[in-house]
């Protein structure tokens, strides 16, 4: 991944990523 961010960071920003995927597909199935 992108090596200056610490391990909370990372943690957090994968969380955003599932969230945002979940999101994108939600409004995809409208």
């Amino acid at each position: 991944g992108i090596g200056n961010l610490n391990e909370g960071d990372a943690v957090s920003f994968e969380v955003v990523e599932e969230k945002g995927k979940v999101k994108a597909s939600d409004l995809k199935s409208l």
